[in-house]
């Protein structure tokens, strides 16, 4: 017969490898990988003599059952290979950062696809898709751009997104539209100013789109979300605000000597606060200007908010035309801060001919004024900009002081190309905040002693400064020392480093891994990352030394002195690397971001949400409802209930698996009592009441103190304590003085376990029931007792094993057993007990996402073993 270990043995060892390789070109929803594990669950739960109604946590808690699921394991490939591809520096990458883009497109979305990935729909035969769809269920992202804005995963062309100011349904109706369109940003829609919305015919110019039809919904829509609905189409000062400092460079349309100029465009500048504007007629003989143009001028110019009307220029200072025969004036198309725009012709058949921009006048100023401004501004910048990136800012967080410090440091080493280094860390446990949290955590201080070997002047032979570094790992805060030397000194250098042995080990074996999924499973990576190219970006030739075993233990006894009389050196610089992730797509749990090593992080993340769900349990409230006193050694008490009859893993027989299918229903509290059954709607028990002794309904509390039984808890602990006096009571002087202490100790101990509990404190408990609870409770004299008590009582009353397999047909009449009197009203009470229900999910779920936050803060954030950690959390009590 097979058994549960049997069973999950095959399952995880057989089954789960061959998944695995397939799930690696299709993926699976939560609810696909529930329905496909169904039958699994079944199985391992029946095989287990446990309950179909048992809690899936309790199966896939690696502590407990340990039964692998498939979800889980989709999640922890997926952490690992899609970030293999994303930072892959061939081929693959490149086809990753094209289907990021296609997939925006697809949504019409100008967010982050890893880092927004909620409005993505499933099985849209885009794997990519799915993988960051699934990872975002879990809060886990690849990028994050609430902080680092200036990457190249977002599409640039506002700051105002429209699907941010429609709702989503309107917004899912009109993305085909505004695809086709190209519209994504309100300020595609906006004047130059940034006050007011275009027209509908401006803006299908402005886009060269067809004028013909009507006004569409969605514009009507946007001109009532973003104006003040009084027809002047002025911006309400919310968006005015938001897009005040928006740069319209990329939106005008910039005059080219060279190119075609169509039959429907006009040439405009602003000279001497006028707007000119020249329609194109021929060529010009001048050596500055190429083209001439019919001078068109502005017929009213008090209509600011409207298209002005503009007729042809009879003759004015800007006239170039030698002849004056004819009554068209001709002025040079200047080249500089003059741009393209279209008109539309008014009267064809009149006497005075008059054509109209799409642009208001308003519009026709501030965007030639821009114009100039722009140009003024890039020709200053031409001697300005630099293609070497500025490390410090990117990377090193500091104040004002420390930051000028550090570039003085670069100015004094810019001149040595041979330095020699030792890295000294100096640890001190101090209280700072952590993740806005306030942790007792080390902080370290580094000492980078660095010399030179080819001095240039006797000025500074060598340089020493301290760096305070908040951080959670020594190795962490080493390999970020190693950051700041690498950024600060200069490119083409010869530098040899004096580290501990265990850290040169670490970063030689990076550097030599040719595999990057392998990097990718370094606990460091995101760190080793940056410093390997920095050493490539600045040319560094590095050596690594193993630092004198002398000078690491005199460092140590620095820090014991230090750390006892406290007396430090306070000059030294505040550091905070950011930004490490810089061009690098990384795994993030609700923005924190995790510096390697991911697919074992996922798997502990995994563990913790049924931890969670454990501590949230029903089932375990009387254990976990105080829990900071931890009284209760839950790594010991898991093995004591994954334990059957021995205690080798892998051994199995049905004798072990009754044993260990007893004491998991009784720590869960869960053993067919019959409150149980009848919540359970069986249909041979009626009522709740305890078939012994007829009086209290029969609870798992109550089977050991029932008025039936033959011994009580207590009973049996004075009788175990009896049984080892009796081994020491006959025999010679050595046991006799072991007996006297053995008898001190029990009595005690027998005074002890009559005091009230301070663990389990639902109910006046002593302190018996603190170790008999779900741990200990004795199967053969209690339990096994009265099921055969049970099982007479039921045969006398002609119950049958057909009866117990059936549900009652009938629903529930009866509220509880202890008022039989009160009848309920079915159809009420049912729905009544379904949104009671709803509720109370509701609310748990909320408690199960606090208590998994917390979890996760204390081992994926602050770097401890989660079974340490997490029977120091609390239940959160929400009302």
């Amino acid at each position: 017969m097979l058994t549960e270990k049997q069973a999950t043995a095959i399952w995880n060892m057989v089954i789960i490898p061959k998944l695995e390789y397939q799930l690696q070109g299709c993926l699976l929803t939560e609810n696909e990988c529930k329905n496909l594990m169904s039958p699994i669950m079944k199985l391992c739960k029946h095989k287990g003599y446990l309950p179909s109604s048992l809690p899936n946590y309790i199966m896939f808690d690696k502590d407990l059952m340990g039964v692998k699921n498939i979800y889980d394991l989709q999640l922890e490939f997926l952490s690992k290979n899609l970030l293999y591809f994303a930072n892959h520096k061939g081929l693959l990458g490149q086809l990753f950062n094209i289907h990021l883009k296609n997939i925006q497109y697809r949504y019409w979305t100008s967010s982050c696809i890893g880092d927004q990935s909620d409005y993505i729909n499933m099985g849209r035969n885009h794997y990519i898709a799915d993988a960051l769809k699934l990872l975002k269920n879990a809060n886990l992202t690849i990028c994050d751009h609430e902080l680092i804005n200036n990457n190249h995963h977002i599409k640039k062309g506002g700051l105002i997104r429209l699907e941010d100011l429609f709702s989503k349904i309107q917004y899912k109706r009109w993305r085909g539209t505004l695809k086709n369109r190209k519209i994504m940003f309100l300020e595609q829609c906006l004047e130059v100013s940034g006050r007011k919305i275009l027209k509908w015919t401006h803006l299908c110019k402005k886009l060269n789109m067809s004028t013909k039809g009507v006004q569409p919904q969605w514009y009507k829509e946007l001109i009532k979300v973003v104006t003040d609905n009084d027809g002047s189409r002025n911006l309400r000062n919310r968006y005015f605000n938001m897009n005040k400092d928006w740069s319209y460079k990329n939106n005008l349309s910039i005059y080219d000597e060279e190119a075609i100029i169509d039959k429907n465009e006009l040439i405009t500048w602003n000279e001497n606060n006028e707007v000119i504007i020249g329609k194109y007629k021929k060529k010009s003989t001048s050596k500055k200007f190429k083209k001439l143009g019919i001078h068109w001028i502005i017929r009213n110019h008090n209509m600011l908010e409207d298209s002005p009307e503009l007729i042809k220029c009879k003759g004015c200072n800007l006239n170039v035309k030698k002849t004056s025969s004819s009554n068209e004036c001709l002025i040079y198309l200047k080249t500089v801060a003059t741009r393209v725009i279209n008109y539309r012709t008014l009267n064809m058949n009149a006497i005075e001919k008059m054509i109209k921009p799409y642009e208001t006048l308003e519009e026709l100023k501030l965007k030639n004024d821009t114009l100039i401004m722009l140009n003024d501004i890039l020709d200053e910048k031409e001697h300005t900009i630099n293609n070497n990136i500025d490390l410090v800012d990117r990377y090193i967080d500091a104040d004002t002081k420390d930051t000028l410090l550090i570039k003085d440091f670069i100015e004094k080493l810019s001149i040595y190309k041979n330095l020699n280094v030792i890295l000294k860390v100096d640890i001190k446990k101090e209280s700072f905040e952590w993740e806005n949290k306030k942790k007792l955590l080390s902080s370290y201080r580094l000492k980078l002693e660095i010399t030179s070997s080819d001095i240039m002047n006797n000025e500074i032979k060598d340089l020493k400064f301290e760096i305070n570094i908040k951080e959670i790992d020594v190795t962490k805060a080493q390999i970020h020392g190693i950051i700041i030397l690498l950024i600060i000194i200069a490119s083409s250098t010869s530098i040899s480093i004096e580290i501990k042995k265990s850290l040169i080990w670490i970063l030689e074996n990076f550097q030599g891994e040719d595999s990057d999924r392998k990097k990718i499973n370094s606990k460091y990576f995101l760190d080793l990352n940056v410093v390997m190219n920095l050493i490539e970006s600045k040319n560094l030739l590095i050596k690594w030394k193993e630092l004198p075993k002398k000078l690491v233990s005199n460092v140590t006894e620095q820090n014991e002195l230090y750390n006892r009389t406290d007396n430090r050196n306070d000059e030294y610089l505040k550091i905070s690397l950011t930004n490490l992730d810089y061009n690098l797509f990384v795994l993030r749990w609700k923005k924190n971001i995790i510096h390697g090593d991911f697919r074992n992080h996922v798997k502990v993340h995994n563990q913790l949400k049924y931890k969670s769900d454990i501590l949230m349990s029903h089932y375990l409230e009387d254990v976990f409802y105080q829990n900071e006193l931890q009284e209760i050694d839950w790594k010991r008490t898991f093995n004591f209930l994954k334990k059957g009859t021995s205690f080798k893993t892998f051994y199995t027989s049905n004798e072990d698996n009754s044993l260990r299918s007893y004491k998991i229903k009784n720590f869960l509290k869960i053993l067919p009592t019959y409150n149980l059954l009848y919540e359970r709607n069986s249909a041979h028990v009626i009522i709740d009441l305890c078939p012994r002794c007829e009086k209290e309904p029969e609870t798992w509390e109550h089977i050991w103190i029932c008025e039936n039984n033959n011994m009580t808890e207590y009973d049996i602990f004075i009788k175990s304590l009896i049984e080892i006096e009796e081994e020491y009571k006959n025999g010679d002087n050595e046991n006799l003085d072991k007996f006297k202490a053995l008898r001190i100790l029990n009595t005690e101990l027998a005074s002890f376990m009559q005091e009230k509990s301070k663990v389990l404190i639902l109910g006046s408990l002593t302190k018996v029931r603190e170790i008999t609870r779900g741990l200990f409770n004795n199967k053969k004299l209690l339990w096994l007792k009265r099921c055969s008590e049970v099982e007479v009582i039921e045969k006398l009353k002609g119950v049958s094993k057909l009866q117990k397999k059936r549900k009652r047909d009938l629903p529930i009449m009866i509220k509880s057993s202890s008022n039989a009197d009160n009848v309920i009203d079915s159809d009420k009470d049912i729905k009544n007990n379904k949104k009671l229900k709803k509720n109370d999910e509701k609310l748990d779920n909320i408690k199960k996402e606090i208590v998994k936050d917390s979890l996760v803060n204390s081992t994926i954030i602050i770097n401890r073993h989660y079974s340490n950690v997490w029977g120091y959390v609390h239940r959160p009590n929400l009302i």
